[in-house]
């Protein structure tokens, strides 16, 4: 392989990072779970109180992607709001075009996040998308987040875009699938 190529290949691919970071797209439909003691969310229990949101590559992150050093793509951040602990379960899913499972990963042990802290979960590699060939193309992040503890829980649905060395997620918040 050519490093000429190599070179030309990263630099279209840190610019369309820059562009598709530089663009806000936010769907009409989308609902953030939030602090806010709303009728929608007052049925929730303790997951009205735990804000999730999801990002994808970090701008500090694109030199090591560039230098293939594994760094995640998706990275999700929540923050307990409660006065208790609470203990979290969680599942993501990650589809690409023409709904092909990219990624399945289900939590299925509770941990443990403390009141008033945050926390966060990291997904996806280069590698594990090389290795099912899927390095340019749109995706959907479905995140399942469950606290045990009072049964209550959240499904989210995330849309981004995943190019070569990184993603980005175009609705931060989510979309609310479900709530229980």
């Amino acid at each position: 392989m050519n490093i000429c190529n190599i070179q030309k290949g990263l630099a279209v691919g840190t610019i369309c990072l820059f562009l598709l970071m530089s663009v806000p797209v936010i769907s009409s439909s989308e609902m953030p779970v939030i602090n806010e003691k709303s009728e929608l969310l007052n049925k929730g229990g303790l997951i009205d109180n735990v804000p999730i949101t999801c990002r994808g590559i970090y701008l500090e992150q694109i030199l090591e992607a560039i230098l293939w050093i594994p760094v995640f793509y998706i990275h999700f951040m929540y923050e307990n709001n409660n006065d208790i602990p609470i203990s979290i379960n969680q599942h993501v899913t990650v589809t690409g075009r023409d709904g092909q499972i990219l990624y399945d990963y289900d939590h299925n042990y509770p941990f443990k996040l403390n009141a008033h802290w945050s926390g966060d979960s990291q997904f996806m590699r280069r590698i594990e998308l090389k290795n099912i060939g899927y390095m340019f193309g749109p995706i959907d992040i479905t995140f399942y987040f469950k606290i045990p503890d009072d049964n209550s829980s959240v499904t989210l649905l995330f849309h981004g875009f995943i190019f070569n060395i990184g993603a980005v997620i175009f609705n931060r918040n989510g979309e609310k699938i479900e709530s229980t």
